[in-house]
């Protein structure tokens, strides 16, 4: 009996041993594979890590631009239209019959010149007849006078004649006045835009006879809204660009209306124009350009380089250490924007370099390269 017990007893002993084997073989098993993975980890952030310094060592190319100091203006552009003070349509103050047309189409006259000839026979005798009467009553004053100087006569002949020869030359000069007007003439140099009367025409006061058109001298009126009353003023730079001819030139304003127009609320502005190189011509359309707001001294980037977040605009300089150039991240404040340019009131100066290509894979610090 006591040795079936020990046989026992060794047989679990046996079975002890061999299953605490069995578990340690399989928790070295663990191990290792856990070894094994963490190994794996290890060398993934060692590519990883490795990867990045590399990145970093990388300059990112970009395009640059020193900034000045310039005038900022922002434009408004409205339509006007080109007119002469000297576009003088010549009408008859007459009436009678066109004895002579002396003018044609596109001939050049000068002021005073003469257009045309109507018939003023009638006035022609009146201021023969009155002339003739005239020297009569010149003759009879001066015996009243030479008698009334002898105390012979009164004195009321001698007042008489005196009155009727002054009567007769007011007559003359009324007549020779109106017989001048039968004289068509120019009342300025240009140049003959049109000819509306033909010889042997019966003509009444007030018909239309030429139109005489002066170039040299020309002007561009507009209508501004009145929200500009306050930013145009007399001697205000503008543009002046004529779509019909493709040309543009710039210009000195010369008059700003006094009056708003109930009806559209605008006023009116006039742009003298001195050099008609350009052979403009009345009614032609113009569109006018105006600033309604300039600031000298400003500083002034292309608005597409500005970025903005939850801490505001900002934009990339150029920043230099160690011989190498740095994006640099700098807060800027914004004021007006104009022809894709926006002004800058705070945070950069004239002598800042801005980054203003491939600013989208930027951060502040990143080692940046500059290309032309």
């Amino acid at each position: 009996m006591k040795n079936i017990i020990a046989l026992a007893l060794v047989a679990i002993l046996a079975i002890s041993c061999g299953k605490q084997e069995t578990d340690k073989q399989k928790q070295l098993d663990a191990m290792k594979a856990e070894y094994a993975d963490l190994g794996k980890k290890i060398e993934d952030l060692e590519k990883e890590l490795s990867s990045k310094t590399s990145a970093a060592d990388v300059a990112v190319p970009v395009k640059i631009q020193p900034l000045a100091a310039t005038t900022f203006k922002r434009p408004v552009e409205m339509q006007g239209v080109v007119e002469s003070d000297k576009n003088v349509i010549v009408g008859s103050e007459v009436a009678g019959r066109v004895v002579d047309v002396l003018v044609k189409e596109g001939q050049k006259v000068s002021e005073g010149q003469l257009i045309a000839r109507v018939n003023g026979d009638i006035t022609a005798n009146s201021i023969q007849e009155v002339e003739n009467a005239l020297k009569l009553a010149e003759i009879t004053y001066k015996k009243q006078k030479a008698l009334r100087d002898q105390n012979v006569g009164t004195e009321m002949q001698l007042l008489q004649a005196e009155n009727q020869r002054d009567a007769l030359k007011k007559q003359l000069e009324t007549l020779r006045s109106q017989y001048a007007k039968y004289n068509i003439t120019s009342p300025v140099s240009g140049v003959v835009d049109d000819v509306m009367i033909n010889n042997g025409e019966n003509i009444m006061p007030g018909m239309l006879v030429a139109r005489v058109v002066n170039n040299n001298q020309l002007k561009v009126t507009a209508q501004i809204s009145e929200r500009y009353v306050s930013a145009v003023q007399i001697g205000d730079s503008v543009y002046l660009k004529f779509p019909g001819i493709n040309y543009t030139m710039g210009a000195k304003i010369g008059a700003v209306g006094q009056v708003i127009d109930p009806a559209n609320r605008t006023f009116a502005i006039t742009v003298n124009i001195f050099n008609n190189s350009q052979n403009l011509k009345p009614n032609l359309l113009s569109m006018v350009t105006i600033f309604d707001y300039v600031k000298p001294n400003a500083i002034a980037v292309p608005s597409n380089v500005i970025s903005t977040d939850g801490a505001g605009s900002f934009v990339y300089v150029v920043e230099e250490k160690g011989g190498k150039a740095y994006a640099k991240r700098r807060a800027i404040k914004a004021g007006q924007t104009a022809n894709a340019l926006t002004e800058i009131t705070e945070g950069l100066v004239a002598g800042d370099r801005i980054v203003t290509e491939n600013t989208k894979g930027l951060a502040d610090g990143t080692l940046i390269s500059i290309v032309k």
